[in-house]
């Protein structure tokens, strides 16, 4: 496994009015595998994937991918750098089916012009076959394959969860930020989840993941950075945050049985 360092987020500080959500947080994400960013309510996680994602800009700081800084610039420009992100709520066009949903997420690798797609020319036609044979290729990653025709909106959530993350895998990214991904999952689908995490890790993706279920947050990070009043208190791996007593008195409570 490549054990290289993707992303550095360096002294990240960031204020809304005057309140401080972040506080010159520092955080390294080592390529392939899987690092969980975890805390309280209020922590500042959502805020600090904003700014990794170009969201929001920090008053303070920088973030690079793969040694390179990361201009601040919107979203939609860091897809094509190799980032994907999924959000707390599902974000999908309920009323298209799941295969052109996940096709949106190649929007980025699609050169075809605008005067292509209307005239319907063979150059247009040629690269939408190739992206749905690519949306086919994700979605038959996280199990969806057979689903390709359904209105999303017929899905259960945990199924447009997955479209999601197909969607995002479609982008071609090299780093998946997952916000919360396990929320409104029943216990079936986070097995399920857990897994497809395991399968992302595997094919040498990177991933970074907020998540508030204790359990699968331990079970499938590599590392965990703790989070609390917008400042880091913890990193490490799930063994050392578990019994970390700054971790137990601000997030956990108490140690995992």
């Amino acid at each position: 496994m490549n054990t290289s360092s993707m992303l550095h987020v360096n002294d990240i500080s960031k204020w809304f009015g005057g309140l401080q959500a972040l506080s010159k947080v520092s955080i390294s994400v080592t390529a392939s595998t899987v690092h969980g960013i975890i805390g309280p309510n209020g922590a500042g996680k959502t805020t600090l994937f904003n700014v990794i994602t170009g969201m929001i800009s920090p008053d303070q700081g920088s973030v690079l991918l793969n040694g390179k800084l990361l201009p601040r610039q919107k979203p939609h420009k860091l897809v094509s750098m190799g980032i994907a992100r999924t959000f707390q709520n599902t974000r999908l066009f309920k009323n298209m089916t799941v295969l052109e949903n996940v096709m949106i997420g190649q929007h980025v690798h699609t050169p075809t012009p605008v005067f292509s797609i209307i005239l319907n020319t063979e150059f247009a036609r040629n690269w939408e076959k190739k992206t749905r044979e690519e949306a086919l290729i994700a979605l038959a990653f996280v199990g969806l394959e057979a689903k390709a025709a359904e209105i999303v909106k017929n899905l259960s959530y945990g199924q447009q969860r997955l479209v999601e993350f197909a969607r995002a895998i479609a982008a071609k990214p090299k780093l998946i930020l997952l916000d919360e991904p396990a929320a409104g999952m029943n216990p079936t689908e986070k097995a399920n989840l857990l897994q497809f995490v395991a399968t992302l890790r595997e094919n040498g993706y990177t991933i970074i993941l907020i998540e508030h279920d204790m359990k699968l947050v331990m079970n499938i990070c590599d590392t965990i950075s703790v989070l609390d009043h917008g400042k880091k208190i913890a990193e490490g791996n799930p063994e050392g945050i578990r019994i970390h007593p700054e971790v137990i008195r601000a997030y956990l409570g108490k140690r995992e049985s």
